[in-house]
C-alpha cells in the first residue's frame, strides 16, 4: 500500500531531534523512515542532484538502512536559513529563552533581575554549546569564511 510520506517525515525529525538534538540535520543514513519498505519509483543520484538545489528534500532507497530522508534543505533563499536544522534549532532557542524567562515579566526592572536573566539564558546557551549545537565564535568565522 502507498502512504505519502509526511507523517514517517515528521517521525524521522522526532526521532532525530530525541537521539541526535534538534540541532542535527534529519537526514541522511541516520534518517531512516521507520517500517518503509520501498518507493513508489526509485530516486537516481542524477534526480538528487537536481532535486536537492531546488529545495526538494528526496527519499531514496539505501542498500543497508532502507529507506531513508536525503537532504535537509528549506525553501529560504536567505543563505543563512538554507537547511533545516540550522532553522529549527533558532526557533527552538527562541521558543526555550521565551518559555524559559516567563518569571521575568512582573519583576523588579533592576540590576538584580538582569543579572539573573543574564545567567538564565547564558546557562541555556552554554548547555546547547556543550551538546555541540552552538559554535564558537572562531570556528563561526572559519565556517563562514569557506
Amino acid at each position: 500500500m502507498l502512504v505519502p510520506p509526511t507523517g514517517h517525515v515528521a517521525g524521522v525529525f522526532a526521532r532525530t531531534d530525541k537521539e541526535r538534538g534538534v540541532h542535527k540535520a534529519p537526514a541522511g543514513v541516520a534518517a531512516s523512515v521507520s517500517g518503509a519498505v520501498g518507493l513508489e519509483f526509485p530516486v537516481t543520484e542524477e534526480m538528487i542532484n537536481v532535486l536537492v538545489p531546488h529545495h526538494v528534500n528526496p527519499l531514496r532507497l539505501d542498500q543497508n538502512n532502507g529507506v531513508v530522508v536525503w537532504g535537509a534543505r528549506t525553501t529560504s533563499s536567505d543563505p543563512e536559513w538554507k537547511y533545516v536544522n540550522v532553522r529549527r534549532l533558532f526557533m527552538f532557542v527562541e521558543e526555550s529563552i521565551d518559555e524559559g524567562t516567563q518569571w521575568v515579566v512582573f519583576e523588579s526592572n533592576d540590576e538584580t533581575t538582569w543579572t539573573r536573566l543574564r545567567l538564565t539564558i547564558s546557562n541555556f546557551l552554554m548547555d546547547l554549546w556543550q551538546e555541540g549545537a552552538l559554535l564558537e565564535e572562531a570556528e563561526q568565522q572559519d565556517t563562514q569564511s569557506q
